[in-house]
Parts: structure tokens; sequence; C-alpha cells
């Protein structure tokens, strides 16, 4: 799906989520095309949602771990570049500065 299509399908699903908040369906479907864009911050907020209604949800619970472990890779690889760009980074054999 082209990026300006999945814009408009991720504004059609939030149209219809804010009318029934609780549809699994919807929610799955929105966070699905978020996390397949890279907003995983997004695609989680959306999977705790589900699972905030739903708890037993497999599917969901599943796709929370996996935007997780997303979310803090690229949280990471923010932090490393920060560093970087900052001469700050560090190797694993540098003691930290206490």
């Amino acid at each position: 799906m082209p990026a300006l299509a999945a814009l408009d399908e991720l504004a059609r699903l939030n149209a219809q989520i804010i009318k029934n908040l609780t549809n699994t369906e919807l929610n799955l479907r929105y966070a699905r095309i978020a996390e397949r864009y890279g907003d995983y911050g997004e695609a989680f907020a959306i999977y705790e949602r589900v699972l905030e209604y739903d708890p037993s949800n497999s599917e969901a619970r599943n796709d929370v771990a996996r935007a997780d472990t997303r979310l803090q890779a690229d949280t990471l690889e923010i932090f490393t570049g920060l560093a970087r760009a900052t001469g700050r980074a560090r190797t694993t054999s540098q003691p930290a500065n206490t």
C-alpha cells in the first residue's frame, strides 16, 4: 500500500474507531498499518487499547510485544545516533564517568 493510500486508510479507520473505540478489528487494522509504516509508538498504543477492552486477545498480545521491541530498537538507535553526533558515544570497554 503506497504511503498516501495508507494515510487515507488510517484517517478512514480513525473516523470509524472514534465512533466505536472497542471495535477490536478496526483497532488492529489501524495498528498494523501504523506499524507497517514505522509508527511503532502509535501501533503500541493501539494494541494496548485493544488489550484494555479485550485482555485475552492473543493477536493483540503478540502484536504489542512486537511493536514494543521495534519501538525500543528505534529509541536505542536514536539515542546512539545522538551520542555519536555529540561525541558522547562510548564503547562497552570504556568506563562510564560517575
